[in-house]
């Protein structure tokens, strides 16, 4: 399965800053004033964090696991949207991906796939130790006060051009792809790779990830009818896109890494707690 929260620290400095008031005054006597006034700080609304939650996952199961919800919507829509909840946060991949059992039929129809030149819609084969496969769909992503307009994401378990596992995405510890044996309705991987594949999938004819050990564990495929085969896609976390990005990365500001700011936990551990990331 892929990596659980690997770590608890940064893959950069985004760092909440509060201003304070203060004064400062010269060693000696000071006379205290007599008269008084009343000074109101603005603080502005921070936008670039959301709650965090460590608790047992959907199956009460798991350990040290954090959680965010996310919120995806149909490209353009306002309307047509749905927050998912216990999306597990991991440090040490990246993507969103969610399982496709999780999302709405109704959304989940007004997702596009994306497609290749000839208009045959791309998946991916996700892992390091156990796979995952699924479609490549878009979605607008929201995430606290953050939000990135037509991000692919995967989708994974999902039906039609992907009901069938390809050959090399086949392996005999793959997970389960249900909530119940993941413990989740998803992943967002905020770890250190700015996509999820880089250059090793942009290599005419296939993914270098998975045939050649190069960082990531990505192979994306093209699905006609006919079947599933290796296919290339450009690295960039600007849209257009090709591969999955890390969601941060692909934020217009705030874009520049992630904090996990936790509080301090007994000796004897806690069921729950609550942060922010």
């Amino acid at each position: 399965m892929i990596n659980r929260l690997c770590a608890v620290g940064a893959i950069g400095l985004t760092l909440l800053l509060t201003a304070c008031g203060g004064g400062g005054g010269s060693g000696g006597s000071s006379t205290a004033s007599t008269s008084s006034s009343t000074t109101t700080a603005t603080t502005p609304a921070l936008t670039n964090f959301t709650t965090l939650t460590v608790d047992g996952g959907l199956n009460n199961t798991s350990y040290n696991s954090a959680y965010v919800s996310v919120t995806i919507c149909a490209p353009g829509s306002t309307t047509n949207c749905q927050t998912i909840d216990h999306v597990l946060v991991d440090t040490g991949s990246t993507g969103l991906r969610l399982l496709a059992s999780s999302i709405t039929p109704s959304l989940l129809a007004a997702l596009p796939t994306e497609t290749d030149a000839s208009s045959n819609p791309i998946g991916e084969c996700y892992g390091g130790g156990s796979n995952n496969f699924g479609s490549v769909r878009q979605a607008d992503f929201k995430i606290g006060g953050e939000s990135v307009a037509n991000m692919p994401f995967q989708a994974i378990g999902d039906t039609a051009a992907f009901a069938t596992l390809p050959s090399a995405c086949t392996e005999s510890d793959e997970i389960a792809e249900t909530t119940s044996s993941l413990g989740a309705n998803g992943i967002i991987g905020v770890g250190m790779m700015a996509t999820d594949c880089d250059a090793a999938c942009t290599t005419p004819g296939g993914s270098g990830a998975a045939t050649t050990g190069a960082s990531g564990a990505a192979i994306y495929y093209v699905c006609p009818s006919s079947g599933c085969a290796v296919v290339a896609r450009a690295a960039s976390t600007t849209a257009p896109f090709q591969q999955l990005p890390n969601p941060v990365a692909a934020m217009s500001v705030d874009n520049n890494g992630t904090i996990i700011s936790l509080p301090a936990a007994p000796a004897a551990g806690e069921v729950t707690m609550t942060g922010t990331i």
